[in-house]
């Protein structure tokens, strides 16, 4: 399962529908920051709650510990917004900040993406939107443009993330095979 983070870059960057519909193009679950609260609409059927750890959701701080991949969009990882860094996860981790000082402190990420929050979430619609194209074209399009299906299904959740970014690919690939 993927699970989205969601810290205050979103809300800086403006970037509330791209969020939605990237969320809504992986079917992945959104969980905020305490200061990315407002970033994704409570009443949205994949919002998760917000805050992590001790100050968590239980639902949110399930998602988490349970997620394959985690993407943690715009958020520095604060001592607020994990709990005291209490929060729990083993998954992949994507972590994409506009202060590239800000990408490590807490967490070494798998992927560390240095960007505005605003135009990675909408590279990343591009890619997606590539990626359903090609697949509706040519069904087999995964394997002539080398994207690797995760967890053995060929659904598209799996595949928009890998897409644009080949050392999640290969880093995706040695931890599952």
């Amino acid at each position: 399962m993927k699970t989205i983070l969601s810290g205050y870059g979103v809300i800086t960057s403006g970037a509330y529908n791209e969020l939605i519909e990237l969320a809504e193009l992986l079917d992945a679950p959104v969980i905020t920051t305490i200061k990315g609260k407002g970033s994704f609409p409570a009443s949205h059927q994949l919002f998760a709650g917000e805050g992590l750890g001790i100050i968590g959701t239980d639902i949110g701080n399930k998602l988490l510990a349970k997620a394959d991949s985690i993407l943690f969009l715009g958020t520095r990882l604060t001592q607020l917004s994990t709990g005291g860094w209490s929060m729990k996860f083993k998954g992949f981790t994507m972590h994409n900040n506009i202060d590239g000082e800000d990408i490590g402190k807490v967490i070494m990420p798998h992927l560390p993406i240095v960007a505005d929050t605003g135009l990675f979430l909408k590279e990343q619609i591009l890619s997606c939107d590539l990626v359903r194209s090609l697949l509706l074209l040519i069904p087999s399009a995964a394997h002539l443009i080398g994207i690797v299906v995760l967890s053995g299904n060929t659904n598209l959740h799996s595949l928009c993330l890998v897409f644009l970014h080949p050392v999640w690919k290969i880093n995706h690939i040695t931890q599952h095979t």
